[in-house]
């Protein structure tokens, strides 16, 4: 799949991911994609992969599409440039945000690049794009055990509070008085089915 790859852009900051009013959109989706300017935002495509790490990896992660300090590595159906840029809208909704509302990364320390594969016929290399994801989320579980290294940026049973955390932050003060009673109730019945299911097991003998 890696022979698929036309073009890896170099490592831009989070605030750098160009927007369509930016020359450098223009420029990348012309030269590596299709595009049909702002009057027809929908047609403009630019198919592969993008990849984000911590500023501080750069260096040793150098030219490698498969290396152990990748944080993440997502695709798009059309335009990965769009695509990274939920992660800097403020309301935008992205994986990656997961890792920023829990305060171990800052946008300041967000480096993207984009791992560009052909964009002609679009139908076909969407699959293209999707293939590649595919192939280095294997390659780097294969390799390091994790499909990137920022493992806490995808909808897992072990960080869905994240959601729950960020989405709360959120409310207004009398929103959140308002629903606090749910969430108590919520919290008692888990813990009482956790209880439970530790009973069950005492009493099936299945622990220690």
């Amino acid at each position: 799949m890696i022979n698929k790859v036309i073009h890896v852009t170099d490592w831009i900051t989070a605030e750098d991911v160009p927007t369509m009013s930016n020359p450098e959109y223009k420029k990348l989706v012309k030269k590596w994609g299709k595009f049909s300017g702002p009057s027809e935002p929908t047609g403009n495509s630019i198919h592969g992969c993008y990849q984000w790490a911590h500023v501080k990896d750069i260096e040793t992660i150098g030219d490698d599409l498969i290396h152990k300090d990748i944080g993440y590595i997502g695709t798009a159906k059309r335009n990965i440039i769009d695509r990274t840029r939920a992660v800097i809208a403020p309301k935008g909704a992205h994986p990656i945000k997961m890792i920023l509302s829990s305060g171990q990364i800052t946008m300041e320390d967000l480096r993207v690049r984009y791992v560009i594969t052909p964009s002609d016929p679009d139908s076909v290399q969407a699959k293209t794009a999707v293939n590649l994801e595919k192939h280095l989320h294997n390659e780097m579980n294969d390799n390091f055990g994790y499909r990137y290294k920022w493992v806490e940026a995808q909808l897992s049973r072990d960080n869905q509070h994240n959601y729950v955390l960020k989405n709360f932050r959120e409310l207004t003060y009398p929103k959140a008085k308002m629903i606090l009673p749910q969430l108590i109730e919520i919290t008692k019945q888990l813990g009482a089915e956790h209880v439970s299911g530790e009973v069950d097991l005492i009493v099936n003998g299945e622990t220690e």
